[in-house]
């Protein structure tokens, strides 16, 4: 795929919102002098049945050539697939509960940006980390979707990740077949980052799913490789100018995980004109958990300059990409 001259947007969750992936691949073009200029237009928490409200917001300020489209743990229910859990039939049900959302969500976002002239490229999600503990006798965490909302890191330990991997592997499957019926690439990220899993060491941080720095450079790898490039992390480097781009990238996600994940309309649907209002009060709720307190002072401080901070965040990467 010659991605020359063209630009590219990266759908996905909390892995593509953290961004050091797409700052590789935005290094390795700039190295590469490939005039291509990548954005992330990932959210923390959100699913492929999400994606369909946000693609306009997301991803038209960029003017994509081609969308990736990469979804897959959060639509699981990763608290679906606990070891100390049986799987009785009100568990199975909500499973297939969520695959139907998961693959319904996929499908109609593609042929959302097949309407809008753009080329959708259907990726499958990475893998989790099966080489971590298990743990079943750690107590204090929730067997449920609500209480999985208070989410410690030793709720991890309590998942069944071979299980989860088998269960991402049959997204994939099932993912190449929806491209194949839609003729769009598609992208076996799941089954690459899989093979890196094993093979390799310090891909993922602690909760075995969120990648580390190192764990992003491979993933990069295994995007530039579906892609057509021959690619190593070595390929990566670190520059003031890339630097500052992710800066300005990372302001604009912390602004949409909250206007794309928590008002999103599938869970809140907060209207726009409140919006402002309801993060004040998230900011001082005591249930508020503290890594979003972040989040939400970004958001109070620049959400009413999401253009503005786009037009920055474009100026800067068309001047570093072409």
């Amino acid at each position: 795929m010659d991605l020359n001259g063209k630009n590219v947007c990266f759908l996905g969750d909390s892995i593509t919102e953290h961004g050091f992936y797409v700052y590789d691949l935005r290094s390795y073009f700039h190295y590469k002098k490939i005039k291509c200029s990548v954005y992330n237009c990932g959210i923390g928490g959100n699913r492929a049945i999400m994606s369909y409200d946000l693609l306009d917001a997301e991803t038209a300020n960029f003017k994509p050539d081609y969308i990736v489209i990469n979804y897959g743990i959060n639509d699981m229910g990763i608290w679906l697939y606990d070891v100390k859990n049986p799987e009785t039939e009100e568990i199975i049900r909500q499973r297939e509960e969520r695959d139907k959302d998961f693959y319904f969500g996929y499908e109609r976002t593609v042929r959302a940006v097949k309407d809008r002239g753009i080329i959708p490229i259907i990726a499958s999600t990475v893998s989790v980390d099966e080489k971590i503990s298990q743990d079943g006798a750690v107590e204090t965490l929730g067997d449920n979707a609500e209480k999985a909302e208070k989410l410690k890191a030793e709720f991890y330990l309590r998942k069944n990740f071979t299980l989860i991997n088998q269960k991402l592997s049959e997204y994939s499957q099932n993912l190449k077949k929806l491209a194949e019926r839609e003729n769009v690439p598609f992208m076996d990220i799941q089954k690459r980052t899989y093979e890196d899993m094993l093979n390799k060491s310090g891909l993922y941080n602690k909760d075995g799913i969120h990648l580390t720095e190192t764990g992003h450079a491979q993933l990069a790898v295994s995007f530039l490789k579906e892609f057509g490039y021959v690619a190593d992390v070595n390929d990566f480097k670190k520059d003031a100018d890339n630097d500052e781009i992710f800066k300005v990238e990372q302001t604009l996600r912390k602004i949409q995980v909250l206007d794309w994940a928590h008002f999103h309309p599938i869970y809140r649907n907060v209207p726009k004109n409140i919006r402002e209002q309801k993060a004040r009060e998230l900011l001082y709720d005591k249930e508020t958990r503290p890594y979003f307190i972040e989040y939400i002072k970004t958001y109070l401080e620049n959400h009413d300059k999401v253009d503005e901070i786009a037009d920055d965040l474009i100026r800067k990467t068309d001047l570093y990409c072409k």
